[in-house]
């Protein structure tokens, strides 16, 4: 009887807390609650088929996929061997396993491109994306050289045939790093303009340029792209630094800030833009085409015992140590007029190591001494908790980057997702 008993108080405990998590509207981010280990899900996965990339390539991986319903088609990009991939899944069958290897087809993107754009150079394929009405196909194309603008070739669907048409190429800002459609005829990209041959001088007394972040907008009906910049925010970088935006001393708002992941309102007017490495959301107006406002997301509290993280292989607490969410992919979730962002909170340093930086260039670290710091906006230091000591912990360097809390230890990433309510009143 007591063994029924337990049984019915704990299936009442699960339904009362899926009710709960069905209602309640927003996580603040700042109050996570405790996490749990080893939970039991109820999502069953069996793995029904496989594409697998060419096994002789020693370097060659897919980064990501997008799928089209009306012709039952995966998309993916491999980068390093510049391939557009196309893998159909029109022939899969429930409880049958499929290796799909030898059924996909590929499209060299860096031929095509240079050989449709004179003077361009390949350098990556970086994403891609089907249109809501499934017509295009949208892929991400940077440029080899750093500072250089990239491309975003929109193929033509045809879904009858299950095949793409000739491109149409369009030039954006510099490193674009995703995209998105915000309608059927929109197209937006998030470029990066990350500073890869890192800051100041180099060996033979060259300014070493951080190229500007942007974001894209492609009218596909039009064949128009507008590029927005981050200019505008220059004369406000202090108060931008004190709401806790991460900037690297010296630099300004124009080039140090790096759109890295956009989603975009079911009404297609406004996109949300991951700043990773400011710890940022960017609000675009898609209508107006103007970037409105950029927000800090804050630091989370690693001395908070619900916050507790992994650093020597226990869970542990660190008094003066918080987290920069930084994160990576973000989406749009709109519920009775209120709009969320989730957020999956990665994490990431100006990964400009001595492998890239110019020669001789004072900034660049060491990759072989692990008790000096490798990147740029990086220092390493030993955390204490009770009687447990970890060393050469990465985190942000306070010498090198404004925006941090004081007498704080910031470390990279979350560890986590939040949710954050969007304000829209400013």
């Amino acid at each position: 009887m007591q063994k029924k008993t337990n049984k019915w108080l704990f299936l009442c405990f699960t339904l009362v807390l899926a009710m709960t998590l069905l209602i309640m509207p927003v996580y603040a981010a700042e109050k996570t609650s405790a996490y749990l280990e080893n939970v039991p899900g109820h999502l069953n996965m069996t793995l029904n088929a496989r594409y697998d990339v060419d096994p002789n390539s020693p370097e060659g991986g897919l980064e990501i996929v997008t799928y089209n319903a009306n012709n039952h088609m995966a998309y993916a990009v491999d980068g390093i061997n510049s391939l557009l991939i196309a893998v159909p899944f029109d022939t899969l069958k429930t409880g049958t396993y499929s290796d799909l290897s030898d059924q996909a087809f590929k499209i060299n993107l860096a031929g095509t491109a240079e050989s449709a754009n004179s003077g361009f150079e390949y350098g990556d394929i970086t994403s891609v994306a089907v249109s809501p009405d499934k017509s295009h196909l949208a892929v991400a194309i940077q440029a080899k050289g750093y500072n250089d603008s990239g491309l975003v070739a929109v193929f033509p669907i045809d879904n009858s045939e299950d095949t793409l048409g000739t491109p149409t190429y369009y030039t954006v800002g510099i490193q674009p790093d995703m995209v998105i459609f915000s309608d059927n005829t929109t197209l937006l990209s998030a470029d990066e303009g990350e500073p890869r041959m890192g800051y100041g001088v180099n060996s033979a007394g060259q300014t070493v340029v951080d190229p500007k972040g942007s974001v894209s907008i492609i009218n596909l009906s039009s064949k128009t792209v507008n590029i927005l910049d981050f200019t505008a925010l220059d004369a406000s970088r202090d108060a931008l630094a004190a709401s806790g935006v991460i900037m690297t001393k010296g630099q300004a708002p124009s080039v140090d800030l790096e759109p890295e992941y956009i989603t975009v309102s079911a009404d297609g007017q406004m996109a949300y833009v991951a700043l990773q490495e400011n710890n940022a959301i960017a609000t675009v107006d898609v209508k107006s085409q103007s970037i409105t406002r950029v927000d800090a997301l804050g630091f989370k509290d690693l001395s908070n015992p619900a916050n507790k993280i992994y650093l020597d292989g226990s869970a542990q607490n660190y008094d003066g140590a918080v987290g920069a969410y930084m994160p990576d992919g973000i989406h749009i979730y709109e519920k009775s007029g209120q709009t969320y962002i989730l957020t999956a909170n990665e994490g990431d340093g100006r990964e400009w190591s001595s492998t890239v930086f110019p020669e001789g260039h004072e900034d660049a670290g060491d990759p072989n001494d692990e008790d000096t710091s490798y990147y740029s906006n990086e220092k390493k230091v030993t955390l204490t908790s009770g009687d447990i000591t970890v060393k050469k912990v990465r985190t942000l360097d306070p010498e090198t980057t404004d925006g941090l809390p004081a007498n704080k230890t910031v470390l990279f990433g979350g560890r986590s997702f939040s949710i954050f309510k969007v304000d829209t009143k400013g």
